[in-house]
């Protein structure tokens, strides 16, 4: 079936808002994100910049009990 460009659009940035969450480590990487998922368009995008993430994931104690991981294996995170 032949979608037109407006209805390809709406169905990306209706998945971009709803279904896409990324953690980043840099607010470099936010901006790249934000800018490759829906260009220079207004829209939702779904990032999170974390200052000295991975130092901070290394101290979380829920990491020893398997929560957060349990968490992830049922979301689908992009890290960037």
């Amino acid at each position: 079936e032949n979608l037109t460009f407006e209805i390809k659009r709406e169905v990306w940035d209706f998945v971009v808002k709803n279904c896409v969450f990324v953690v980043c480590k840099t607010p470099m990487a936010k901006s790249i994100t934000r800018r490759t998922l829906i260009g220079y368009r207004m829209g939702k995008v779904n990032t999170k910049y974390f200052e000295d993430l991975i130092n901070q994931l290394k101290q979380e104690k829920r990491w020893k009990n398997g929560e957060i991981l349990n968490l992830l294996k049922k979301m689908i995170l992009i890290f960037v």
